[in-house]
């Protein structure tokens, strides 16, 4: 799957469009149906805009890629036009993740959501800071003192390649919150819920990936030797 960085000059492979083309134009009596179904004359615009999106995702039969594409149509309509609130990058982070169904974070995530969502060189004053902002110990008081995170029993032990943090979950008054704003826009949270960890699937096409992720190089190292691993039980088979 395509998917552009926003520190790199993409493209969408021509090849794709044009078999998603010719696709199309192969399910054209289920086109048709789907979209009638979907969109309604006199709704929103933004609806109208998402109606080929969504019948693109009814058309390939996948709950994980509709589930995905109103995840990112939720997104979309939550970013501001200006990140000049430290607060305000934070609480907006933190929204997205519950968009995606995330219920309990790892700081470290909400520190690459951020990252996301501002300039490269956001609140440095030299190329090497790391401006406060983005440290897990001012996210991590932030949270609490906002009372975004809840109080009692809402925190556990993750690893992920041999590295240890805190998960900790999302308050329940935060995620009404956020669920009421999607529902003004006629939108809901997704239904799936999604665990602290399941946001590193994987460095290849990870949006994250040009943000200084501190997991990417343990993850790289780890599949590296398990790839080593696999060669040398395949040579010693042969």
């Amino acid at each position: 799957m395509w998917e552009a960085s926003r520190s790199l000059k993409a493209e969408p492979p021509a090849e794709l469009r044009d078999e998603l083309h010719t696709w199309s134009f192969e399910q054209c009596l289920e086109v048709s149906r789907l979209y009638q179904e979907l969109y309604t004359q006199g709704g929103e615009r933004s609806d109208e805009i998402a109606a080929p999106l969504r019948v693109i995702a009814g058309l390939t039969g996948d709950g994980e890629i509709r589930s995905t594409l109103e995840v990112a149509l939720a997104r979309q309509g939550s970013r501001p036009k200006q990140h000049d609130d430290p607060l305000e990058i934070l609480e907006e982070a933190l929204a997205n993740l519950v968009i995606e169904g995330f219920r309990e974070i790892m700081i470290q995530h909400v520190a690459l959501e951020m990252r996301l969502m501002v300039p490269d060189n956001y609140g440095q004053e030299r190329t090497t800071e790391i401006p406060e902002i983005f440290r897990p110990e001012w996210i991590g008081r932030q949270l609490r003192m906002q009372g975004w995170l809840e109080e009692t029993n809402g925190q556990r032990r993750v690893r992920l390649f041999g590295m240890s943090f805190r998960a900790f979950e999302i308050a329940q008054t935060f995620i009404a919150e956020v669920a009421g704003h999607l529902e003004k826009d006629g939108k809901s949270l997704v239904a799936e819920v999604q665990q602290a960890t399941d946001f590193c699937q994987g460095c290849e096409g990870c949006r994250y990936r040009n943000n200084g992720c501190d997991i990417m190089p343990k993850r790289l190292d780890a599949e590296e030797r398990l790839s080593k691993g696999k060669w040398r039980l395949q040579a010693v088979g042969r």
